[in-house]
């Protein structure tokens, strides 16, 4: 069984279902380390604990696809894929923006939205061109594994900040507890919910460069491979 998982699944996936496990119950439980992380013994114990990571890793999944992902993408104002390419955003050089339109109206014979003419809605543009993001993308995914690197690193930024957004809440709740029931220990509860909104936060930063690593990828391939070079120059 164990050699059905992918990498992807195990980094992506079962990581983030376990570690979500481990850290509800030294959260709820205050245990120490040594009582919380049982160790399996047994291959037939190691394949539980890799069955019920994947389970609770998947549903993370879910949710950071339906939930977190919808979140992160209203906050940054769409794809960074369909962004940089509008003729007002500055993190690509005009100069870049132009090969790569030059080198999609060759390969696809589609021009951005902005250069096919008439006026439409900056929904619109964004839309056309996360659509010629992923022709680049497809047309170039066979020719290296950095971008599908860059993508397994985000899904697991992803699930990562859903949990410690989920830690977060869950130690919110208990500190509040804490503060009502048992004073003693409110300094400790504390600490712990400091420690999960600074690695939110540090997480967050994290993903957003991957995300942003991941679309720089697959413009830089689609172009080094289809834009076509005169004089040392593209065209």
């Amino acid at each position: 069984m164990l050699d059905k998982f992918t990498l992807y699944d195990f980094i992506a996936v079962i990581i983030p279902g376990l570690f979500l496990l481990w850290a509800l119950e030294v959260i709820l439980k205050f245990h120490s380390l040594e009582r919380s992380i049982p160790l399996p013994t047994s291959i037939e114990e190691f394949s539980f604990v890799l069955v019920v990571g994947y389970v609770t890793g998947t549903l993370l999944q879910g949710i950071s696809q339906q939930m977190t992902e919808k979140i992160l993408r209203r906050s940054w104002n769409g794809y960074p894929s369909a962004r940089w390419l509008l003729p007002t955003d500055t993190r690509l050089s005009r100069a870049y923006k132009h090969e790569l339109a030059l080198a999609i109206r060759k390969t696809f014979g589609a021009a951005l939205a902005e250069d096919a003419g008439g006026k439409e809605s900056n929904e619109a543009l964004l839309k056309r061109n996360h659509e010629l993001f992923y022709l680049c993308r497809r047309s170039s995914e066979k020719l290296s594994e950095l971008p599908q690197t860059f993508l397994a690193q985000y899904a697991f930024l992803r699930s990562l900040l859903t949990t410690f957004a989920l830690l977060a809440a869950v130690a919110t709740i208990t500190l509040v507890a804490a503060v009502l029931a048992h004073p003693a220990i409110v300094v400790q509860r504390f600490v712990l919910w400091a420690l999960l909104v600074a690695g939110n936060v540090l997480i967050y930063f994290q993903l957003k460069q991957r995300d942003e690593d991941f679309v720089q990828s697959v413009y830089d391939l689609f172009l080094v491979n289809f834009g076509k070079r005169e004089g040392g120059q593209f065209f």
